[in-house]
C-alpha cells in the first residue's frame, strides 16, 4: 500500500535530524556523503554490488563495484591528505563525466572536504572568480 502525501504534509513530518540519524554509521552526529553513498554498502557487505556503469566517448562500458570504488577513492584521498588537505577544505575538479570524476567526488568527501564542481563552459575570469571566492585549495 502506497500512501501520497501532499507536500505540505511530508514537510510537517520531515526532520533533517532524524535523516542524518539514520544514516549516521558512526553515530557522531555528522553525514559524510562518501559514507553515505559508498562505504556504508561496503560495510555492510555489498561491495560486489555495481555502484557504477559508465559508457565513454569511445562507447567502452565501464562497470564498478562499491569496493572498487571504495579503494580507488582510497589511493586518491590518501594522497589528498598527504598534501595536507582535509575536513572543509575546497577541492575543485573539472573533468568530463566519467568514472574519474565520480572517485575525484568520491575522496573529496571521504577526506570531510568540499566538492568544487567547475566546467568547462566557464570562461577564465568564471574559474578564476570561483577559485577565489571559495578559498579553493587544490584544482
Amino acid at each position: 500500500m502506497t500512501v501520497s502525501l501532499s507536500y505540505a504534509e511530508y514537510l510537517e513530518g520531515f526532520s533533517a535530524d532524524a535523516l542524518i540519524a539514520a544514516l549516521d554509521d558512526h553515530q557522531d552526529g555528522k553525514l559524510n556523503a562518501f559514507d553515505a553513498c559508498c562505504a556504508r554498502h561496503v560495510r555492510e557487505g555489498r561491495g560486489d554490488t555495481r555502484a557504477l556503469i559508465h559508457e565513454d566517448t569511445q562507447g567502452q562500458v565501464h562497470a564498478f563495484t562499491y569496493a572498487e570504488l571504495e579503494a580507488m577513492s582510497a589511493r586518491l584521498a590518501g594522497w589528498m591528505v598527504a598534501q595536507g588537505l582535509g575536513e572543509g577544505d575546497r577541492i575543485a575538479c573539472m573533468l568530463p563525466r566519467s568514472s574519474a570524476l565520480l572517485v575525484a567526488v568520491l575522496a573529496t568527501w571521504r577526506i570531510g572536504a568540499v566538492y568544487q564542481p567547475l566546467f568547462t563552459a566557464f570562461g577564465p575570469d568564471a574559474v578564476a572568480y570561483r577559485l577565489t571566492r571559495a578559498d579553493t585549495r587544490l584544482v
